[in-house]
């Protein structure tokens, strides 16, 4: 046989997976899953209530240096379908200052006459965030017309552990809540839980 004959008759060496290593190649790919899944979950409702709070604090600091630097009244907060501000922080939000440059009309927003400044969109729907007063007026100065200091609080879907706030004090500073006692849970600086109830 010359070697044309030999190489013809040799047997091939086949490319791909057997049965077996396809099947232990698809169980360690599910046990790993499995593992890392629920971890993955946490990260992403962590990375969701980061954003959402690095964006409320964003719209305070715009809004109180849109005050200082206009010399205007600057309103923060959700608008009804009247356009008039509600308590619904979970809606959109809208930072505007008003044309009158008045107290009296920083909580409706005209939109012919009004300036808005800046809008944030709402939240994930089955999240909450809670928060007492409907509007935040900054005036000139920074500071709040309306003396209401409280903290607005994120709540993400049955992950209270993950609750995170904002602290805004009457003078228009803000301030994010952290774990102060070190107990897992962010809570205010006097020590209140964030809860959403």
């Amino acid at each position: 046989m010359d070697n044309k004959t030999k190489t013809a008759l040799t047997i091939q060496k086949r490319k791909g997976f057997t049965l077996v290593e396809l099947i232990v190649s698809i169980g360690v790919v599910a046990i790993i899953a499995a593992i890392g899944l629920p971890a993955l979950s946490n990260f992403l409702v962590k990375n969701r209530v980061d954003n959402e709070i690095n964006s409320f604090q964003r719209v305070f600091l715009s809004a109180r240096n849109e005050a200082i630097n206009t010399g205007k009244f600057v309103t923060v907060c959700p608008l009804d379908a009247n356009n008039t501000c509600s308590n619904n922080w979970g809606n959109e939000i809208t930072v505007f200052s008003n044309s009158e440059n008045s107290i009296a009309n920083s909580i409706v927003y005209d939109n012919a006459n009004d300036t808005e400044i800046l809008i944030k969109e709402a939240i994930n729907q089955s999240d909450t965030v809670v928060f007492t007063p409907n509007q935040l007026i900054y005036s000139p100065t920074g500071s709040l017309v309306i003396q209401v200091s409280g903290t607005i609080v994120y709540c993400p879907e049955d992950k209270t552990e993950f609750n995170r706030g904002i602290e805004v004090s009457t003078s228009g500073r803000v301030l994010t809540t952290k774990d102060y006692d070190k107990d897992g849970d962010n809570e205010t600086r006097a020590g209140t839980a964030l809860t959403c109830v």
